[in-house]
């Protein structure tokens, strides 16, 4: 009984944790890279500081030029546009994958 107790616990801390989709909103203007979409701290996210991978939300930033600049690869499900948010460049500079494999822009 002991070691079967023993396997059970090792088995439960060596699962790992199952993946969660994160949304965020961008915020943008955090430096070192105010545009940078990579940079976790430029969007307001749950967990903090983690770019999403689920649903980028776009409203009312002064930060209206988004750029993934590093070469790293984006990929998330949607980009939302809402009524609010002001006209945005999106771009990817340095041959950088950025995809889009969910809904796509709304």
């Amino acid at each position: 009984m002991l070691l079967a107790s023993v396997w059970l616990g090792a088995f439960a801390v060596l699962t790992p944790e199952t993946a969660r989709a994160v949304d965020g909103t961008w915020q943008g203007g955090v430096a070192p890279l105010g545009n940078e979409w990579t940079q976790g701290t430029n969007w307001n996210s749950t967990p903090p500081n983690t770019v999403p991978d689920n649903t980028a939300t776009f409203a009312n930033s002064a930060v209206t030029t988004v750029e993934d600049s590093i070469s790293a690869p984006v990929s998330i499900n949607t980009i939302q546009f809402l009524s609010s948010a002001p006209a945005y460049l999106l771009r990817t500079l340095v041959n950088a994958d950025f995809s889009i494999n969910g809904t796509g822009i709304q």
